[in-house]
């Protein structure tokens, strides 16, 4: 009789072990429950779009060479790329480029400053780049 009581436990232990999952990473960037348009004192942009047709990250920013100050912008489609705690890995494309580039981004959002940073690592015009943001005023 014994043996079939530990039998028993056994079996249900296993069946408990068995049923545990692992908690899902939050597939949500963070910054974007907080405002969906962001800017820098040079008025920079990096906005979270959604339409009908699919949400995409939108990337703008001014780079300087010599006396011409060019805009760069970049695009991120949700179809090409997946989040994870607040890391976002996938491609992008820049204006007037249909090459889908490699990334890496890591974001961080400061709740004490209202700031969103972030870094790059990859391919294209944002490899290496990093990024401080704040909410644009309605």
């Amino acid at each position: 009789m014994a043996k079939k009581g530990i039998l028993f436990l056994l079996i249900i232990g296993l069946f408990v072990f068995v049923g545990c999952e692992e908690t899902p990473p939050n597939t949500t960037l963070e910054w974007t429950t907080v405002a969906t348009e962001w800017t820098t004192d040079d008025d920079w942009q990096l906005s979270y779009v959604s339409t009908d047709e699919g949400d995409h990250i939108d990337l703008a920013w001014n780079e300087t060479i010599g006396d011409t100050t060019i805009e760069k912008r970049c695009y991120f489609y949700e179809e090409n790329y997946a989040i994870a705690n607040n890391v976002l890995t996938g491609q992008y494309t820049e204006e007037g480029d249909e090459t889908l580039y490699d990334i890496v981004i890591t974001f961080n959002y400061n709740a004490s400053t209202d700031q969103v940073t972030f870094s790059c690592v990859g391919e294209g015009i944002l490899d290496e780049k990093s990024f401080t943001f704040y909410p644009r005023a309605e």
